[in-house]
């Protein structure tokens, strides 16, 4: 989930045209906001929105916030979390990689993600946290292999370091993570922590993440494990992540990126507060990054006071001027 569509998407300090009140609407119909089209889907409460890579993201109505940029879903997830986390030169390098994302939405970055690794044949771990699951019903509507190849030809600099054939990965990739989407959506929704979340089977990563006390006890932790391939292991826990600034010993060092993308700090205030961006040093590698779209100056002072060096790096073409990138305070844990 991502960027506000008022506040956190502007662009070169210009407004991105999606407003709420040009959200509300009768259901049913396409209709345009500014340049982008909309296009209404089962959920009254969601539409989506034509970026202008021509990429689709969603847009919550209940809570005024889009799950992708406006401006363009896939260049966001390129340049910001790809490319900005170092994840795009660990896979292309053959680096065994784990990553983190907090807000999986729509499974785009991971999707991406997957991709790259899929196509370098190197081993991936990646985890993603969500305290909303959208139905395959509805993720089946994208075509992100086709978006893919639209975003690269309208954004050519995008394309350093991918391999020729990226949009045809990220097809197969969707596929895979449709056909697993879909046969343990229902059964998985249903489960909790002990029956389902940690079991014989599930990724490193995501077993070190749920063992033990590190969580809560009444925390509900569901997941879902999809494996892309033999090397690429997709594992996707339904939680309140706020949980995590509660948590108890968490491993230290697990992840080697992190995207931090939930909704707005207005919309989404817990999951920005000092505990919970503590636990994201906690599990960062101290040669890791934290990548993220919100520059906001409290996020930035709080990621200083735990342990972070927060600074603001050039946005995704045709997005907004900057975003953010944190990098671990070498030898300091929280």
């Amino acid at each position: 989930m991502k960027y506000d569509p008022r506040g956190e998407n502007n662009t070169s300090g210009a407004d991105s045209g999606v407003t709420g009140s040009q959200l509300a609407g009768p259901l049913g119909r396409r209709r345009r906001v500014g340049d982008r089209m909309m296009i209404p889907t089962e959920d009254e409460t969601l539409h989506w929105l034509i970026t202008d890579d021509g990429s689709r993201t969603l847009i919550d109505d209940a809570v005024d916030q889009s799950y992708h940029s406006a401006s363009g879903a896939i260049a966001e997830s390129l340049h910001v979390y790809l490319r900005n986390s170092q994840a795009l030169r660990r896979l292309g390098n053959g680096q065994p990689t784990r990553l983190l994302e907090v807000g999986f939405g729509t499974g785009t970055n991971m999707i991406l993600t997957a991709a790259m690794a899929r196509a370098r044949s190197t081993p991936l771990e990646y985890v993603g946290l969500d305290q909303r699951w959208l139905p395959p019903s509805l993720l089946s509507q994208l075509d992100w292999g086709q978006a893919t190849d639209k975003a690269l030809a309208m954004h050519p600099e995008l394309a350093a370091d991918l391999p020729p054939h990226f949009p045809l990965e990220v097809a197969r990739v969707q596929e895979q993570f449709l056909r697993h989407w879909s046969a343990g959506w229902s059964h998985s929704v249903a489960e909790n922590r002990r029956e389902l979340g940690v079991r014989p089977g599930l990724p490193a990563a995501a077993t070190a993440l749920l063992a033990g006390d590190s969580l809560p006890e009444a925390s509900s932790v569901v997941s879902l494990h999809i494996p892309v391939s033999h090397r690429v292991q997709v594992t996707v826990l339904r939680m309140d992540v706020a949980t995590l600034g509660a948590s108890r010993n968490l491993p230290s060092e697990l992840f080697d990126g992190i995207y931090f993308d939930p909704f707005s700090p207005d919309k989404n205030p817990d999951v920005w507060t000092t505990d919970v961006l503590r636990a994201m040093r906690r599990l960062v590698t101290s040669t890791g990054r934290l990548t993220s779209y919100c520059v906001r100056r409290t996020v930035r002072d709080a990621l200083r006071d735990v342990g972070f060096s927060p600074q603001c790096v050039p946005g995704p073409p045709g997005g907004k001027r900057q975003v953010l990138l944190a990098i671990p305070t070498i030898g300091l844990l929280p």
